[in-house]
């Protein structure tokens, strides 16, 4: 155990480990600080924060599910049980829809229409949800680099009155083994794409230099639009929300599914914004060099939108644990 966190045999872990920089630009590249070496308060001489310089994690025998082989494997039937219990919970059924639902015309969907033709005729959203399988994805790689970010960040939230952030998650949902630290704002969260970018993300992780160019609305010829808190990894709080980025699987043994990630997000300090007015560098500077590790997008307690947004900065504060393959049910 170190600062706090259950680390898993084989991870470094001493207190002389150097503490190389894991801050990735997506022009630039990744820093190339080597250990932290404090400029002022929690800043590094490299201009990045404390909690984003951690050891690298050794890759040893263990991944999250201990006993566990390597790879994207099924779940066990409780397991599947609790997937969809989760979807069935947090799935919102009245003011549930948003312009990212997209416009009901062939051919239009998310983007191919301007704003009057997508509210005109809104796409319709699925009652509910059947699940219709589910893989954990054991990847040492990238568990050991999750774990030694947490590590970091659970060192700084000792340091502060952390405020504790709860989010719609059901109670069996964040006793899924291994289960979540509130401690530093650990949470499980939905994540909406094409079974292809679900597979990669399991590999490699959420790649920041992509941040943009998905989902997001863009404006007439752009290929990357202006996410509402920056340029980020956006997760959603209830099923419902994810669903919306969410592609149909064309071929292969789960055609005719949806298909989305469960990931465990970090959270940390994080930075409730309740307001539409939003300075987009400024949120990132303070949890890229400030007091925070997370935006988190209140836009329902003040705003009364449909759903709350989930946002980090850093790849390294997000392990995508389960993919869902699913099929949306419709009213007849």
């Amino acid at each position: 155990q170190h600062h706090g966190v259950d680390l898993d045999q084989g991870m470094a872990i001493g207190d002389g480990e150097p503490e190389p920089c894991h801050f990735r630009n997506p022009q630039k590249g990744p820093c190339e600080c080597t250990n932290f070496v404090q400029a002022r308060g929690v800043i590094c001489e490299c201009g990045h924060k404390q909690s984003i310089h951690f050891p690298r994690a050794h890759t040893g025998i263990y991944l999250p599910k201990k006993g566990a082989e390597e790879g994207i494997v099924p779940v066990d039937p409780e397991e599947l049980a609790v997937l969809q219990e989760a979807i069935l919970q947090t799935h919102k059924l009245r003011d549930n829809w948003t312009r990212d639902r997209g416009c009901a015309i062939a051919g239009h969907g998310r983007h191919g229409c301007d704003n009057s033709c997508v509210f005109a005729h809104r796409a319709k959203v699925p009652h509910s949800y059947t699940l219709k399988a589910a893989y954990r994805n054991n990847c040492t790689k990238l568990w050991g680099k999750y774990r030694m970010s947490q590590r970091a960040v659970k060192k700084g939230c000792q340091e502060i009155d952390l405020v504790k952030v709860k989010t719609s998650e059901v109670e069996n949902f964040v006793q899924l083994e291994p289960s979540l630290d509130a401690s530093c704002n650990e949470w499980r969260a939905f994540h909406g794409a094409s079974e292809k970018v679900c597979k990669l993300i399991c590999e490699q992780n959420f790649r920041m230099s992509y941040a943009g160019s998905g989902a997001t609305w863009k404006g007439d010829g752009e290929e990357r639009g202006k996410p509402l808190y920056g340029n980020g990894i956006y997760c959603a709080e209830q099923v419902t929300k994810a669903d919306e980025y969410a592609e149909p699987v064309a071929e292969g043994e789960h055609a005719g599914c949806y298909c989305m990630l469960v990931v465990r997000v970090c959270g940390g300090n994080t930075n409730r914004v309740t307001t539409n007015e939003i300075d987009t560098d400024e949120l990132q500077r303070q949890v890229l060099q400030g007091p925070y590790h997370s935006v988190f997008g209140d836009r329902v307690s003040v705003l009364k939108k449909p759903y709350n947004e989930i946002v980090v900065y850093e790849s390294t504060q997000v392990y995508p644990e389960f993919i869902l393959y699913y099929q949306r049910n419709f009213d007849e």
